[in-house]
């Protein structure tokens, strides 16, 4: 039997014909090595900010959305899919033109960018593996009843995964299901909101009961500092699920809040994040004692200007001590520390004009230079 695996494809990957091409590629590759996807698309790059605009009345921009998903659904499937795409637009539109409220309506109009990427996608996967069932997320994921920003509710959720899961191995095909999308009661759709993609694949395979989620981005994986800090990055090759949350609750580029959610309700899946040649940072359960320590440097001007140290045990003394001693060796001013109990991170609050210095001596200091 193939072992299931959860495959996002993110926005940032899909964007015009050939990335679509190259992501069914890609599945294909999985398949043909034995595994068996369980894929969650994204919105093509771009459309979500588009769908946002159309909510603020520009209905040209809908429009726009509509026309770049016909020319990739007509360059991947021909006319039919083509029409397709243009008939799941009827319904926002619709909605758009009956007034309703802006929670419900913005869900409608926000979830048209998943639907229609998915079915582009499926024709794609369908012709390089040719054995792929579309499904509605609506049907597997429940939600809460918050438009813009649901809550998975994970009894409802779960035996609609498990039905997932029972469809792909018993019939040896490749499920396709948007991401960032589910319905509250009565089956009114609603949206996960922000990483509401990444939330879809990590509660799938949690509920599901399946050992690996890829999350498919467009970097070789989770970088210990952001480049645009004058810092080269290393690649973090493994973080434990809190280091993870710890790093979506301090707002970390590549993580958000809802994504580890569901596994440290329903611990189980490695979560692997790259590019498709390289997937170089492994989130798991629990760390090897050797890996545990500092892993990302990040900061943040608001609300009040800090450098965070992330890494498991990262509240204990000796480590406090050391960001006091590396940053006051070079005369770096210390408004306030912060390190709660049973957190995993390291705050210091400093000024405004320290920070660049600050991520560097930290980041060479605890973590190291690129490459060494």
């Amino acid at each position: 039997m193939r072992a299931l695996v959860v495959v996002k494809i993110g926005g940032s990957n899909l964007s015009n014909i050939d990335s679509y091409v190259r992501a069914a590629g890609y599945v294909r590759q999985l398949y043909e090595a034995g595994l068996l996807p369980i894929v969650v698309v994204s919105a093509a790059k771009g459309v979500t900010d588009k769908l946002l605009v159309t909510l603020q009345g520009d209905i040209n921009a809908f429009h726009e959305v509509v026309e770049l998903y016909s020319e990739l659904a007509r360059g991947i499937g021909g006319e039919k899919l083509e029409q397709e795409v243009r008939g799941l637009a009827e319904v926002p539109l619709k909605a758009i033109k009956a007034g309703l409220e802006r929670p419900v309506l913005g869900d409608i109009v926000l979830s048209y960018g998943e639907k229609a990427s998915k079915l582009v996608l499926s024709s794609a996967i369908e012709t390089e593996v040719g054995r792929v069932v579309r499904v509605d997320a609506e049907e597997v994921i429940k939600t809460d009843s918050r438009h813009g920003d649901a809550s998975i509710i994970y009894e409802n959720t779960e035996p609609r995964v498990e039905w997932l899961v029972k469809t792909a191995s018993e019939n040896n095909v490749v499920i396709v299901i948007e991401g960032f999308i589910g319905s509250g009661e009565k089956g009114v759709t609603t949206t996960l909101g922000r990483g509401g993609s990444d939330l879809t694949a990590t509660a799938i395979a949690a509920l599901g009961g399946i050992g690996e989620v890829r999350l498919i981005t467009n970097v070789k994986g989770v970088y210990s500092v952001d480049p645009e800090l004058g810092v080269k990055p290393r690649v973090v090759k493994c973080l434990s699920y809190r280091e993870a949350d710890e790093a979506a609750r301090h707002g970390v580029k590549r993580f958000n809040a809802k994504t580890f959610e569901p596994l440290l309700f329903f611990p189980g899946p490695v979560v692997r994040i790259g590019d498709y040649e390289h997937l170089g940072s492994s989130v798991m359960r629990e760390l090897e004692e050797g890996d545990k320590g500092p892993k990302i440097i990040h900061a943040s001007l608001s609300p009040h200007p800090r450098v965070v140290v992330i890494g498991e045990d990262g509240s204990r003394l000796r480590t406090i001590r050391r960001v006091v001693e590396v940053l006051e060796s070079e005369d770096v001013e210390i408004q306030g520390l912060e390190a709660g109990v049973g957190r995993h991170s390291v705050v210091v609050y400093i000024p405004k004009d320290y920070i660049p210095r600050a991520v560097r001596l930290l980041h060479k200091n605890l973590i190291g230079e690129a490459g060494s």
